[in-house]
């Protein structure tokens, strides 16, 4: 079961406890307790209150409404009556409404949960002459998002993927390994920038063998790594003919 199935039916058995939505009743919905308050139940009910505060339709309303919020009646039938009789619709068009707004809500909770977010991480493998990187993009199923981007200095670098995994939730990619030669200069810049419908996270990972700071930053949405050696690179050795 995907998490998207997984989280409209823990909303249909929220729907279907007695009395208004609280937080004891989310610990029995472990994906929403986890997506939106990392295992917080308090934190999650808080978020699912600021959601049915913001419905954006009808459906959303009717959902958010049989769920237990702002809407009378101890019974998911009553909610569904009340919602109906305000409406001025029978409780078959409510519950169609309901069914179609939890769908929605079930997908609003994956977009604003962080675990599900858009990730690229930034593999650096440095050494006294090289340093040789690759990419690795978890990138959630149900999030659109464009090809990563790679600068090196001032030039775009071409890139070439592999899947390295895959599941009914999420595709994680990786890109071939680039070399750079930074024996003379021991500095490297690069940034990344990674496009689609939402804010990727970025982050580094660094294996070492002479000492080197990376500092990084984000600047008009693009992350950006700069990697310098703590230690100034040797000078090439003077040959006979310069003495």
């Amino acid at each position: 079961m995907s998490i998207a199935d997984t989280l409209i039916a823990e909303l249909k058995l929220l729907r279907k406890r007695p009395g208004p939505l609280t937080a004891t009743k989310l610990i029995k919905t472990p994906m929403i307790l986890k997506g939106l308050g990392g295992g917080n139940a308090d934190e999650a009910l808080s978020r699912l209150g600021q959601m049915a505060a913001k419905p954006a339709d009808i459906e959303e309303a009717a959902a958010f409404a049989t769920l237990g919020f702002e809407a009378e009646g101890e019974t998911v039938l009553a909610r569904l009556d009340a919602i109906a009789t305000s409406h001025f619709v029978d409780q078959r068009t409510v519950r169609r409404w309901s069914d179609a707004g939890i769908d929605r809500v079930a997908q609003r909770i994956i977009s604003a949960s962080p675990w599900l977010e858009p990730r690229l991480r930034i593999h650096l493998d440095v050494d006294a002459d090289s340093v040789t990187l690759f990419l690795e993009a978890f990138g959630p199923r149900h999030v659109q998002m464009y090809e990563p981007q790679l600068t090196l200095g001032e030039e775009q670098a071409t890139l070439d993927w592999t899947t390295a995994s895959t599941d009914a939730d999420a595709v994680i990619r990786r890109s071939q390994p680039v070399a750079i030669d930074w024996a003379t200069t021991g500095v490297v810049e690069l940034s990344c920038r990674w496009r689609g419908n939402l804010e990727a996270a970025y982050w580094v990972n660094a294996a070492m063998t002479v000492p080197a700071r990376i500092e990084t930053r984000t600047m008009l949405r693009e992350y950006k790594v700069r990697l310098r050696r703590s230690t100034p690179p040797s000078a090439p050795s003077e040959s006979a003919h310069d003495r």
